[in-house]
């Protein structure tokens, strides 16, 4: 990787395309999740009601975790679009379903360079029992080889 005249760092040709296809695709899904948002029926309300429900009832975390969509859904009323996903953070910072670290999702030891990025939505209520978080994401592409993590394994940091 050289610098050009002008001073900038300069990406290798096969990876400025890499990243030039990606960010395309990624612009794609910013736009899909802007007409999402701008969407009068979606109502992200009931993830405040999700995010206290989790923190106060802490044993429900495991049910959500299996089925978090439809978890969601029957005790809040919280639709999302197909294309989105949702976490809960817990006030321990642990990610719920749990997935890799975010170090290991975006450059696995020993991979080729390769561009990545997620866009995503906090809510939470604060609280006695800790901050928490529910997260709602959308354009985010798992690493090839790196996939998420089953239910009940992961890592304490971020996604």
């Amino acid at each position: 990787m050289s610098t050009a005249s002008s001073g900038y760092h300069q990406l290798t040709p096969d990876l400025q395309q890499s990243v030039d296809e990606h960010h395309a695709r990624f612009c794609d899904h910013l736009q899909t999740m802007r007409e999402a948002l701008a969407d009068p029926k979606l109502d992200l309300k009931p993830a405040y009601k999700l995010d206290h429900l989790l923190k106060t009832q802490p044993d429900l975390v495991p049910e959500f975790e299996q089925d978090p969509r439809g978890f969601a859904k029957q005790r809040v009323g919280l639709e999302l679009p197909d294309h989105f996903h949702i976490h809960y953070i817990d006030p321990n910072g642990k990610y719920w379903p749990q997935t890799a670290n975010a170090a290991s999702e975006t450059a696995p030891p020993g991979a080729d360079a390769h561009p990545w990025a997620r866009a995503e939505i906090r809510m939470t209520i604060r609280n006695a029992t800790g901050v928490g978080t529910i997260v709602i994401g959308s354009g985010d592409e798992p690493v090839e080889g790196i996939p998420y993590l089953p239910p009940g394994t992961g890592s304490s940091t971020s996604s």
